[in-house]
């Protein structure tokens, strides 16, 4: 784990990133400019003296948190790249052992949730399709599973109570906290407790077993936080999508959760059923899919407020920290306690 800044400037960083664009075949001589906007990585634009552009991403690792980050979201992007979908980043090469990866420089805008229409919806599932039209290509196959990857409800619902349960651990050192962990108490765990009576009616309801693991030919590659937080908007109309660390094998009934709870980049409800109906012509039971989107939808409101309270956990803060390049962690907290009242108080379901 980098915790040093001195690091970024020291003669090994520079000596790391001329080798990985040797490796890329690009020329080793270029200008270094750190970028803001990384939430859980640092990022570089490297610059030529042709003006061409690329992107360097260095990947936050913890000792605690053993998931590969950097070949997760390469190993992603060379798949899709190699069959030949372009609305992503380029990946020219990676250095998987010092966290470092090059790609292709996006100049494009982040997207508010008044700019969602129809058209980009469909442009995100357009990208979703195409990648999974080759899931079955040896390729596919090395693939790692996705973050949290779950392929039964039982471990949909396990995932969330193990992120309530480590915000129930949180220290009582400031006064923040001791706000946050009366929010966890009174709030989100009474919350949870409704959650779970809703989903074990509709689990009776549809006579579902929450133990049985779906069907291995109804598994996808996702990208995993995919939604519109995660797209570049380059003009007029041509939509990026980024950021691919937690991708792999998942559930896609999760995926679709994710897209529509994550909350930094709100998509209007009213194109659920269109994204729906969309992805499930890619599943052997329509129906039982429906369902388990049904059940899960507000199991993953609960996990997206979680991760709003993420500041509060001791890895997770050091790698906004490691992101952002600031100390001033005490404001962060406050701003996502806000973030995540704000959003349990608009629950529905």
């Amino acid at each position: 784990m980098i915790e040093d800044q001195t690091y970024f400037d020291s003669e090994g960083f520079q000596k790391s990133v001329s080798d990985l664009a040797q490796k890329a075949g690009m020329p080793t001589s270029f200008t270094l400019k750190p970028l803001a906007g990384g939430r859980n990585n640092r990022v570089f634009l490297i610059t030529y003296d042709d003006d061409k552009k690329l992107l360097l991403k260095v990947y936050f690792q913890h000792p605690n948190d053993p998931r590969n980050r950097v070949k997760a979201e390469y190993s992603f992007l060379n798949f899709a790249w190699n069959n030949n979908v372009r609305c992503i980043p380029h990946p020219y090469a990676a250095d998987f052992q010092n966290n470092l990866a090059l790609y292709g420089f996006i100049e494009g805008g982040k997207l508010s949730s008044s700019e969602i229409n129809e058209e980009k919806i469909k442009k995100a599932l357009n990208f979703f399709i195409d990648i999974n039209k080759y899931k079955n290509l040896n390729g596919a196959k090395n693939l790692p599973l996705a973050s949290e990857a779950c392929f039964c409800i039982r471990d949909h619902l396990n995932l969330v109570e193990k992120r309530i349960e480590k915000l129930k651990k949180i220290n009582n050192f400031s006064e923040i906290n001791h706000k946050a962990i009366s929010f966890i108490k009174n709030g989100l765990s009474k919350e949870w407790e409704k959650t779970m009576e809703f989903v074990n009616k509709l689990v009776d309801k549809y006579n579902l077993n929450i133990h049985e693991h779906m069907p291995i030919e109804e598994r996808c590659i996702s990208p995993s936080d995919f939604g519109f937080h995660n797209t570049l908007l380059k003009e007029p109309y041509k939509l990026y999508f980024i950021d691919f660390e937690y991708s792999g094998w998942d559930d896609p009934a999760k995926m679709v959760c994710d897209f529509f709870c994550q909350p930094e980049v709100k998509v209007p409800f009213k194109y659920f059923d269109l994204f729906v109906k969309t992805v499930s012509k890619n599943t052997l039971n329509h129906q039982r899919f429906r369902h388990r989107v049904d059940i899960l939808l507000p199991v993953y409101k609960i996990k997206w407020c979680c991760i709003l309270l993420n500041e509060f956990l001791k890895v997770e803060s050091e790698r906004r920290n490691f992101a952002y390049g600031t100390s001033n962690l005490q404001q962060q907290k406050i701003r996502q306690l806000q973030k995540a009242r704000k959003y349990l108080g608009n629950m529905e379901f």
